[in-house]
């Protein structure tokens, strides 16, 4: 064991030779001894060296010499390797304190007995949970080597010490104690800033509690209370540390331009709180995307224009003699000294120290203080002019009582005046009172009177306008019965005087060559035959005759719920034969309205005259197709029969035509030209009508409304 401790030894004396004139940190029992002006560092813009490089360039006199207690070394995403050698010259265990929690990737080389390197690295490698990164330090009774690795996304320093237990712990306890005034102080200005906002509701409470609970989330990541009790979230939340600190700054303004009644005591000032307020969410904004080399100053440019700018806006309150405005002015001032420190600092400008490292702390401290003695200054201010405001206003209420009393006085004497002639006019107008009761009670017995015959009156005459309806409905029933009757007796003497005239005429004349003396004539047996086709002829038309006065006749036929799709299944049951013959395709939808209410007989006749029309008048070019639908709307039933047909010139054939008795389109075609003057006459029986779009050679579409 002696052999391996002279051996490491001389080992470390001979790196000590060689290296340039190599600084040794020696300690003390109490001691706490910054490394940063004993070190010596090296930049890695690769990232990517080894242990053995480094410890080749550092023994190759390539390593830089730190000349500052605290170094450091700006916004850079390189990794630095710092260098330092310690002599243990106690017998107690040697610390190595980092106070940097922004650090991440930090990994400490130390050599052992056999003078060989090893590393602790990263939150592995820490060996106490504190708020700041802590390694002990191997006692091998010589000076040792020890390298660190280490990198950041913000401003890279290094507040790093030599120290020991008992002076950690002492130091600890202090800063502790500290620390725990500091926070405790904040809370209590948070709880009582709560207080005062849930007594007089102004928003400028609110706002300073966000600003002093941000500050205090600032405090707990730059200490390392987020690193100590959090580690594995630490570094994602020091992340955003700059967006977190202009979230704090943007809540001072808020602050500011209700506190300070910006909008109106300063508003040219006032603008100019809009274009920070952008700024702020810019610089948030950045902090947000991964642009970590830039973040940081951004953020540092940013809060030092915003503070300056506030207390800009502080001093020109201040000699305006604005409430509350010197306590304002002093906080803020005070503010703004301290984070110029810290901001100086990171940047490299002034060297880092205690108060530096602790601007934050000191200086929120005794800005929270100053603007809590503003806020209670702006409340005795506020409660003086409530005061002088009810004094003022008891005042005027007491010089108005006076007067009121004055008035009241003489308005008495005035209607103690008045009172007499009013009470002689009320004796008057009491007599007068009495006659006007009793024409009173006369008028309302007239009047009841009056309503009575009244109310019989408009009985009458709800009953007169009531029968007077009634005669006018049956009186246009009897003159649409009339007219309707009117049209038919046209209808049949036109019927009469032409299709009966024929039969009748042929009949005629046959018996006029008819061989009366000879009865046995073999001619009037031939005669006879002619005879019997022109009776058959003349018993056809008054058959067809009778079926139509029958409809005519049948108007008040019981009606019934008829489903379409059952009536169809009847109908072209009924043109089996036809349908098969002239292999017609007939496709039905009645989605539209599947049951109808209607007389069941007369839309059977209807639907298969137009069918069996469809099928009659058919294409010869192409095979029958025909589409049987129907469609509603707020007053009818449109069925709707659409074929493929020969189809009709609406051009040169009228509806009078179509529609008529006896009247054919084509007539090379079989038929009567009866079935849609069938049609017609069963929808208009049903209160209905029939309609027809056509084109030749394409097909017909009849519309039944119903």
């Amino acid at each position: 064991m002696a052999k391996q401790s002279i051996l490491f030894y001389l080992i470390s004396l001979h790196i000590c030779c060689v290296a340039f004139a190599q600084k040794i940190i020696t300690i003390g029992d109490n001691d706490r001894v910054p490394i940063g002006s004993s070190s010596y560092f090296y930049i890695d813009s690769t990232n990517s060296l080894s242990f053995d490089t480094v410890k080749t360039l550092y023994t190759s006199h390539l390593f830089t010499e730190s000349k500052s207690q605290i170094p450091n070394f700006g916004n850079t995403k390189s990794a630095v390797w710092m260098a330092f050698t310690v002599a243990h010259t106690m017998h107690v265990p040697y610390l190595l304190e980092i106070n940097n929690t922004q650090l991440q990737n930090v990994i400490l080389y130390y050599p052992d007995t056999n003078g060989e390197y090893k590393v602790k690295e990263g939150l592995a490698g820490k060996d106490f949970q504190i708020n700041k990164w802590l390694f002990e330090l191997p006692a091998l009774g010589g000076p040792i080597t020890c390298f660190i690795r280490f990198q950041s996304n913000r401003v890279v320093t290094l507040p790093a010490y030599i120290t020991t237990y008992r002076t950690l712990v002492n130091r600890n306890h202090r800063f502790d104690f500290v620390y725990g005034i500091y926070f405790g102080l904040m809370l209590i200005m948070v709880m009582y800033n709560c207080f005062l906002y849930f007594i007089f509701r102004e928003s400028s409470y609110i706002w300073y509690i966000f600003h002093i609970t941000f500050q205090i989330l600032i405090n707990l990541l730059l200490k390392g209370f987020v690193f100590e009790f959090f580690p594995e979230y630490a570094y994602r939340i020091n992340v955003y540390l700059p967006g977190i600190a202009m979230c704090s700054y943007f809540f001072m303004i808020l602050f500011t331009k209700s506190f300070l009644d910006t909008p109106k005591r300063l508003p040219e000032l006032h603008k100019g709180l809009y274009i920070l307020s952008i700024l702020i969410f810019c610089g948030i904004l950045v902090n947000l995307l991964p642009i970590y080399l830039w973040d940081s100053y951004i953020g540092i440019v940013i809060s030092l224009i915003t503070s300056v700018y506030l207390l800009l806006i502080a001093g020109v309150a201040l000699a305006k003699n604005m409430n509350g405005s010197v306590f304002y002015c002093l906080g803020w001032g005070v503010f703004l000294l301290s984070l110029l420190l810290l901001n100086l600092s990171l940047l490299g400008w002034i060297p880092g120290s205690i108060y530096t490292e602790n601007a934050t702390l000191w200086g929120g401290a005794i800005e929270c203080m100053f603007i809590s003695l503003a806020l209670s200054d702006k409340i005795n201010q506020l409660q003086k002019e409530k005061e002088n405001s009810q004094a003022e206003k008891l005042h005027y209420i007491t010089q108005q009582n006076t007067l009121l009393e004055e008035k009241v006085i003489e308005r008495t004497q005035r209607l103690v005046s008045a009172n007499t002639t009013m009470e002689a006019q009320y004796h008057v107008l009491h007599q007068q009172k009495e006659e006007l009761r009793a024409v009173n009670e006369t008028l309302v017995e007239q009047k009841q009177l009056i309503e009575t015959q009244t109310h019989t009156l408009i009985e009458l005459n709800r009953e007169l306008e009531n029968t007077v309806q009634e005669r006018t409905f049956e009186l246009k029933n009897t003159i649409e019965s009339l007219i309707q009757q009117n049209q038919d007796l046209h209808q049949f003497s036109y019927i009469l005087s032409h299709n009966l005239r024929s039969p009748i005429a042929r009949i005629k004349g046959l018996t006029t060559i008819f061989n009366k003396e000879d009865m046995n004539d073999p001619f009037n047996l031939e005669l006879l035959g002619y005879l019997e086709q022109c009776a058959d002829n003349l018993d056809l038309i008054i058959h067809d005759l009778s079926h139509i006065i029958t409809i005519r006749k049948n108007l008040n036929t019981i009606k019934e719920e008829i489903n379409l799709y059952d009536l169809f299944d009847t109908v072209t049951k009924g043109l089996t034969t036809e349908i098969e013959q002239a292999n017609a395709k007939i496709i039905a939808d009645f989605s539209g309205k599947e049951v109808v209410y209607s007389v069941k007989s007369y839309l059977h006749s209807i639907l298969y005259n137009l069918i069996s029309n469809a099928i009659k008048y058919r294409s010869p070019n192409r095979i029958p197709s025909i589409h049987v639908k129907t469609l509603t709307d707020n007053t009818y039933t449109c069925l709707i029969v659409k074929d493929n047909g020969l189809g009709i010139d609406l051009n040169i054939v009228t509806e009078q035509q179509i529609f008529g008795f006896y009247k054919r389109v084509h007539s090379h075609v079989d038929g009567k030209g009866l079935g849609l003057y069938l049609v017609k006459t069963q929808v208009e029986t049903l209160q209905g009508k029939v309609e027809v779009e056509s084109m030749p050679d394409q097909g017909s579409t009849f519309k039944v409304y119903f």
